[in-house]
């Protein structure tokens, strides 16, 4: 093929008399110059399946989206945690941070849910603690940190966790 060939229509894209064939024509097995009729698709079957296959990938990551539930459960008594992040809701969140801690120790407590934010846990050395919430790790732990101090002394942070996008 020489540059001249690849400079001329292809005669398939025109009509008889040389106009372009709409691109309902083009598309389809619909004869040139008819529009389709009923049970006619003017789409190629493969263009349809990857569009099937967009909009199907659309509807199931929507979900995802807007999940963004995190919680995080403590034991006083081990200073054991269990935490969660990105759940659909507050209490699937919760619940699971609870099964999560409750491996570890049998007397856990839900000590914080936050939605797409950051939570925290700071555990003082006489089993006094706090908890809180921040759009931030550092202000999380911050706002936990001084929940701690207002109940024991020596607080540290025993676990925090962003969900959503944080």
């Amino acid at each position: 093929m020489d540059w001249e060939d690849a400079l001329t229509p292809r005669p398939s894209l025109y009509n008889a008399i040389g106009r372009p064939l709409p691109r309902y024509a083009i598309m389809s097995k619909v004869a040139p110059g008819r529009r389709p009729g009923a049970g006619e698709t003017f789409m190629p079957t493969s263009r349809l399946f990857a569009l099937a296959a967009f909009v199907a990938m659309a509807f199931a990551s929507a979900p995802a989206m807007a999940q963004g539930w995190g919680a995080i459960a403590f034991s006083p008594s081990t200073g054991a945690t269990g935490y969660t992040w990105d759940n659909v809701n507050e209490v699937d969140a919760e619940l699971r941070a609870l099964q999560f801690c409750d491996q570890n120790a049998g007397d856990c407590e839900s000590a914080i849910t936050f939605r797409n934010a950051c939570g925290a846990v700071a555990w003082g050395k006489n089993g006094g603690w706090g908890s809180g919430w921040d759009t931030d790790e550092e202000s999380a732990r911050q706002v936990a940190m001084n929940e701690c101090s207002l109940r024991d002394d020596g607080c540290r942070i025993m676990r925090w966790q962003c969900s959503g996008n944080y």
